[in-house]
C-alpha cells in the first residue's frame, strides 16, 4: 500500500495527461509486464462509476498469442526507445491534533479525548528510465497477422463482456534499488468521569474516573530491487471473430496518422498547410470531410476551380492511402476531419500564424507547449530541453508567442526557460489551437 501511494504521488507530478497506470503490486513483476506483453484490461460494471479499471498480466506476450505463421516469417521482437524519465525523490509529512469533551445533562457526567497523531513518508526513486515500442514497426510487422482464438488467454478474456485486451507498449522502470521509509507516531488520552446518586432520597454521590494514556510509534523501511517495473502504459486491441486486430487507440491521439509512410505524411502535410492561406478552402474542406465521414459523396462542381483542386487533392490523397479498405478509410477520414475542424475554428490570424509555424522543427516544439497547455500545469520548460531549442531563435518565438496569443494563451520566456498560461475567459480558442497543433505533429 505504501509503495502504491508513493507511485501514484510521482505519477501525479511526472505524468500530467495522465497515461500511465500505476503498478499495484509488485507481484505483476515477475515477467508479466515485459514489452508487448498482452494485458487484460476489466472495464468497471456501468452503474459502478466510481471505480477504475484493472489490469491482468498472465506474462503471455503477442507472440505468445498469434496464429503461426510461415517458417520465413521473422519473430516479432520489439524495437524501443530507452529514455530517462524523472529523477525522483520527496518527503512528506503531516501533523494531526484532535481534543474533545461531552458533558452529561442527566448525570454528572464528563468524557474528554486528546489524539496527537504525526506521520512522515520518505520516497526514492532515483532516477527512472522509460521503456517505449516503436508503434509503427508493430503496426507494420503485425499487420497481416491473427490472433490465436483458442488460446486459453485470449478465449478467457474474450468471454467476459466486460474485459479489452491490450498490448504493453511503454514501462517505466527503477535503475537502482530504492528505498521507502514511513514513520508514524501516535499519542492518545482519554478520561472519562462520571458523578451518580448512591440513593435518589439522599445527597450522597458516587463518583467513578478512569483515564488511559497511550502511545504508539511505527517505522517501516521497504526496499525494491533495480529493474522493478513501476508503471506502464497500453494500447487497446480491437479484436475481430477471426482474430484479425488493430490497435484501437491509434486513430484516438492521431497516431493513426503517425504510422502512414513518411512521404504520405509530408504530402497530407503540406496540402493541409495550403488550405491554411485560404480560409475559405479550410471551410470548404472541413463540409466535405464532414460529408464523407457520414459516407455521404460530396458534390465538388460548384466549386471555385483553385478551391476544388485543393479540397480534390486531399480526397484523392486519402483514397491513394487507403485504397478498398473502408474501416481503415473511415478511421483516416475522421482523424484528418478533426484536425481541419480545429482549424476552421480558429480565428484567421491564428490560422495564418499556424500556417508560418508548419516546419516540422516548429510543430514538434509547439506540441510539447500545448501538452503543458492541455494540462493546466503551469509547468516551467527549458529551452535546452529536447525538441524546444528551435525556440531560441527570435524569429520563430515570435511566431509561437503570437500564435498563442491568438488562441488566448500566454507564453512567456524568461532567460531559457518558458511557461504557459491561460488568459481570462479564453473559450474555445486554446482546445482548437491544441488539437490542430497535436494533429499537424502527427504528420511530421
Amino acid at each position: 500500500m505504501m509503495i502504491s501511494t508513493a507511485i501514484k504521488s510521482m505519477l501525479k507530478e511526472a505524468d500530467n495527461e495522465g497515461c500511465l497506470i500505476p503498478l499495484s503490486s509488485l507481484n505483476d513483476n515477475s515477467g508479466k509486464l515485459s514489452l508487448l506483453s498482452v494485458i487484460v484490461k476489466i472495464r468497471p460494471r456501468k452503474e459502478w462509476f466510481w471505480q477504475k479499471p484493472k489490469y491482468r498480466s498472465r506474462g503471455f506476450t503477442l507472440s505468445d498469442v498469434l496464429e503461426p505463421g510461415v517458417a520465413e516469417d521473422p519473430p516479432l521482437t520489439p524495437s524501443f526507445k530507452n529514455t530517462d524519465f524523472v529523477d525522483y525523490k520527496g518527503i512528506f509529512g503531516d501533523k494531526m491534533k484532535a481534543d474533545g469533551t461531552v458533558d452529561g445533562l442527566v448525570a454528572s457526567f464528563n468524557f474528554n479525548l486528546g489524539v496527537d497523531c504525526c506521520y512522515e513518508r520518505e520516497t526514492s526513486f532515483g532516477r527512472l528510465k522509460k521503456e517505449e515500442v516503436e508503434v509503427k514497426k508493430i503496426v507494420q510487422h503485425s499487420k497481416d497477422k491473427l490472433l490465436n482464438m483458442t488460446h486459453p488467454w485470449i478465449r478467457q478474456a474474450c468471454a467476459k463482456p466486460r474485459a479489452v485486451l491490450c498490448i504493453l507498449t511503454e514501462r517505466i522502470m527503477t535503475t537502482d534499488a530504492c528505498h521507502f521509509k514511513f514513520n508514524v507516531k501516535k499519542i492518545g488520552d482519554i478520561g472519562a468521569k462520571e458523578c451518580l446518586p448512591s440513593n435518589p432520597s439522599t445527597t450522597v454521590k458516587t463518583s467513578m474516573s478512569q483515564k488511559v494514556h497511550k502511545e504508539k510509534d511505527g517505522k517501516v523501511d521497504l526496499k525494491i530491487p533495480e529493474h522493478t517495473v513501476i508503471a506502464f502504459g497500453v494500447i487497446e486491441l480491437k479484436v475481430q471473430r477471426n482474430g484479425k486486430f488493430e490497435l484501437e487507440k491509434l486513430s484516438d491521439h492521431f497516431q493513426l496518422l503517425s504510422v502512414l509512410p513518411t512521404e504520405t505524411r509530408s504530402n497530407l502535410l503540406q496540402l493541409l498547410r495550403n488550405t491554411m492561406k485560404n480560409r475559405e478552402e479550410v471551410s470548404v474542406l472541413e463540409s466535405v470531410l464532414d460529408q464523407m465521414c457520414d459516407g455521404e459523396t460530396p458534390d465538388l462542381g460548384d466549386l471555385r476551380e483553385s478551391v476544388r483542386k485543393t479540397v480534390q487533392a486531399v480526397v484523392d490523397l486519402v483514397d491513394q492511402i487507403v485504397g478498398d479498405d473502408k474501416e481503415f478509410r473511415s478511421s483516416l477520414l475522421s482523424a484528418v476531419h478533426l484536425i481541419v475542424s480545429a482549424m476552421d475554428e480558429m480565428t484567421d490570424a491564428g490560422l495564418s500564424e499556424l500556417e508560418s509555424c508548419c516546419s516540422p522543427p516548429v510543430l514538434e516544439a509547439l506540441q510539447i507547449l500545448v501538452q503543458c497547455v492541455a494540462a493546466g500545469s503551469g509547468e516551467t520548460l527549458s529551452l535546452t530541453d529536447a525538441g524546444l531549442t528551435v525556440l531560441t531563435e527570435e524569429e520563430v518565438y515570435g511566431k509561437a508567442q503570437s500564435l498563442f496569443d491568438l488562441s488566448n494563451v500566454i507564453l512567456k520566456r524568461e532567460e531559457d526557460t518558458l511557461k504557459t498560461e491561460m488568459k481570462d475567459q479564453p473559450g474555445n480558442l486554446p482546445l482548437v489551437m491544441s488539437i490542430a497543433v497535436k494533429g499537424l505533429a502527427s504528420l511530421v
